[in-house]
């Protein structure tokens, strides 16, 4: 009996931990929700996650996922496929209910979700909310003007002529050589633009995932999670020194595709010919599509025939990929780069050329 007279009510055992566990199965979605959401303050972000958490994990995660020779991004894919599955199968087997195993089933993706999400965000994803590259490296929007933009479209036409090299050793343009090669490269350029931090290299793996990249039009990307370098297998050898420092510009801490084709192009003219001739063609591409059709046509009539002949390989590869693939995989990608609070989508590409005629780092490589 209690101290009121009445009897002490009986205990259940289930009741409780059944409560737990549906609140259990709340609780990482709501933190991942909260993460996304939350508009966490720049400032803090560049001193804590990006000059403090980052620069110690990234050189560990990549050192460790550069041992794999294959993408790690595939084992997750994998994984998380075969645990999804596994777990639809186990809550089948439990309830016989097609609702009931279909509601389970949602929460266990739900999670997996939450999960990889928090997980993006920790190991890469909060170099997104990085004060913007314009204000970090000083950009003078009034050196970009369209008269600048023309005659740094002329002068990367020259610097191609001059650079280009007719009898091409391609075994310095492999991956692996080019990972050595580029490695100093890189910890010059990112000293030089203020970073206290030597970011490692990602070796380029093989991938399944990346055989798609192909009928997609992408170059290559970085797994935000393994921090690891996966390229399209068909890009051509003289483009990859300017893809890989891109990826490693990525790996550097540059989330926004602006900043990691500036780095990149930085990274590529510090070094020989045919590195340099890699960058300039990248960054040409880029202001291109920035001038209007006669001086387009005026820059283009300057290449001599070596370096227009590699323009045209570089449209016929591209002009592989199937339109439905690469509209659906850029549509992907472009809601991505604005969840991620990038507010110009895949537009933010072309922001290269503010960069490349704004920053002071940039002067001394163009007029």
């Amino acid at each position: 009996m209690g101290q009121n007279g009445l009897a002490d009510r009986p205990h259940n055992p289930v009741t409780r931990p059944r409560a737990i566990a549906r609140w259990r199965w709340i609780v990482l979605p709501f933190i991942a929700g909260a993460a996304a959401l939350v508009p966490w303050p720049q400032k803090a972000v560049d001193r804590v996650y990006a000059g403090g958490v980052y620069p110690h994990l990234q050189p560990i995660v990549t050192g460790v996922t550069n041992l794999v020779p294959f993408a790690i991004l595939d084992l997750l894919v994998a994984g998380a496929i075969v645990g999804v599955v596994a777990s639809g199968v186990r809550n089948w087997s439990r309830r016989r209910d097609v609702a009931g195993a279909i509601g389970a089933s949602l929460v266990t993706v739900l999670n997996v979700a939450a999960g990889a999400y928090l997980a993006f965000l920790v190991l890469w994803g909060f170099n997104y909310q990085r004060t913007r590259p314009a204000v970090r490296y000083g950009v003078e929007s009034s050196r970009v003007t369209p008269e600048r933009v023309a005659a740094a479209a002329m002068a990367a036409a020259t610097a191609l002529n001059r650079d280009y090299t007719p009898a091409r050793d391609d075994a310095t343009l492999g991956w692996s050589a080019l990972v050595t090669r580029l490695q100093p490269l890189l910890d010059d350029t990112a000293r030089d633009l203020g970073a206290s931090w030597r970011a490692r290299g990602g070796v380029p793996k093989w991938s399944a995932i990346g055989l798609l990249f192909p009928r997609a039009g992408v170059d290559g990307m970085v797994n935000p999670i393994g921090l690891e370098v996966i390229p399209n297998p068909e890009v051509l050898p003289f483009e990859r020194p300017f893809v890989l420092a891109h990826e490693w510009a990525h790996l550097s801490g540059a989330a926004e595709e602006s900043e990691a084709s500036f780095v990149g192009w930085m990274v590529c003219l510090r070094g020989a010919p045919d590195l340099r001739y890699s960058g300039w063609q990248a960054l040409l591409l880029s202001l291109l599509r920035a001038v209007p059709p006669g001086v387009r046509q005026s820059v283009m009539s300057s290449l001599a025939s070596g370096p227009r002949q590699d323009l045209r390989a570089i449209a016929a590869r591209i002009a592989h990929a199937q339109p439905s693939v690469q509209q659906a995989s850029w549509g992907v990608y472009d809601r991505y780069l604005r969840a991620n609070r990038v507010s110009e989508g895949v537009a933010s590409y072309d922001e290269v050329v503010q960069l490349a005629l704004g920053a002071a780092a940039a002067r001394p490589y163009l007029p």
